[in-house]
């Protein structure tokens, strides 16, 4: 995990490599972030990106503030589940989808 300081958000990344050491799966993602959030002094937004061995790509949720979420679910579909959305979108690779999404923080921050 590394954080952003300047717009207050923390990036966190999980690869294929760790679901296999720890036995987990995509389903355990919310419970991850949440975990996450935990450990870390409060940010704007908490993004983690994933790896997603049952579909492929990276994907990517994110823990903000509700009008946060709602306001990058207008801009980016996804699954809202208050505080989390998770993005529909698959991504090519982690670059692609901190890229992404900076530029999608950076609109709404």
């Amino acid at each position: 995990s590394r954080g952003d300081s300047s717009r207050g958000i923390l990036w966190s990344f999980l690869t294929a490599e760790d679901f296999q050491k720890t036995g987990r799966g995509s389903d355990d993602i919310l419970r991850a972030l949440t975990h996450i959030e935990s450990l870390f002094p409060p940010h704007r937004a908490v993004v983690l990106l994933w790896q997603d061995q049952e579909e492929g790509g990276v994907r990517a949720a994110l823990a903000a503030p509700r009008p946060l979420l709602e306001a990058l679910q207008a801009r980016e579909p996804g699954e809202l589940q208050n505080p989390h959305l998770t993005l529909l979108a698959a991504f090519s690779s982690f670059k692609e989808a901190e890229d992404r999404l900076t530029s999608l923080l950076g609109e709404t921050l």
